[in-house]
């Protein structure tokens, strides 16, 4: 066989040998960042289903806050009750003795 042309077709399969790995690398790597696009996006979607929007829990939040405004009213009211309650016991006492 001619050495040139030996030399031709040895240099055009080698060409397409790393042509043909270039190829074939660039897939794998386009296949692995699409697997780990999927597989962010399936977290993100998942966090997005697990957790609620601050909207949402806006008005649940308001009616907690009105809620322990009562309880300390009410808390309040209680305190001066037994205040005077203590106070008329203790006057009769001193009354008493």
């Amino acid at each position: 066989m001619n050495p040139d042309l030996l030399f031709v077709v040895t240099a055009a399969l080698s060409l397409a040998g790393v042509i043909g790995g270039v190829v074939a690398r660039d897939r794998q790597i386009t296949r692995m960042i699409a697997d780990g696009d999927k597989e962010l996006h399936a977290r993100v979607n998942r966090v997005r289903e697990d957790m609620v929007r601050r909207s949402d829990l806006d008005g649940h939040l308001l009616r907690v806050d009105e809620a322990i405004k009562e309880l300390r009213a009410e808390l309040r009211e209680s305190r001066k009750e037994t205040t005077m309650r203590l106070d008329a016991i203790l006057a009769a006492v001193k009354t008493g003795s």
